[in-house]
């Protein structure tokens, strides 16, 4: 397939020229584990490998699906997450959430840090002053500037009462 222009609009035509999205989108992503991101009117959506649209284009972005998930912003601004199956498995209510790293992902909201898992399940509250990614299953948190650890399911394994401290 190749993705062409007319008229200002994209779509997607194949070897035989045969039109498999018509050109009226302002722009049209290319494929990544399965799904292509288009825009419409300022809004995002999602097309699957078939061409057929599996999100239609309501959020304000869209981000590529990263194992089974993929964050979406919602016109207010804010982020949430859905699954494959375009269900909303949590709704928009993050300022932001960072790219998974070890099986988890950072989540900010009121400038407070959590986590998320690879299922979208929050795992740590946002409640700390910053968090750092997870390694060896310990992540590094900050909290009234000292510094903690927590466990893989989100547990203190130690008061932040340090000074510093390297990530595991």
């Amino acid at each position: 397939y190749a993705i062409v222009q007319y008229n200002s609009k994209y779509g997607i035509i194949n070897r035989d020229s045969k039109l498999l999205l018509k050109p009226i989108y302002d722009y049209v992503g290319p494929f990544f584990n399965g799904f292509a991101k288009i825009v419409e009117n300022g809004k995002s959506g999602l097309i699957n490998d078939k061409f057929e649209i599996v999100l239609k284009p309501k959020y304000e972005d869209v981000e590529e699906f990263y194992n089974d998930i993929a964050y979406v912003k919602s016109k207010s601004g804010l982020f949430g997450c859905i699954d494959r199956n375009m269900n909303l498995k949590i709704k928009p209510q993050f300022d932001r959430i960072y790219l998974e790293v070890n099986n988890f992902a950072r989540i900010v909201k009121d400038n407070k840090w959590g986590f998320i898992d690879s299922k979208c399940k929050i795992v740590v509250k946002p409640i700390y002053d910053y968090v750092y990614n997870y390694s060896k299953n310990i992540a590094k948190i900050r909290y009234n500037g000292k510094i903690g650890y927590l466990n893989s399911k989100g547990e203190l394994m130690t008061k932040a009462f340090f000074d510093e401290g390297d990530n595991f």
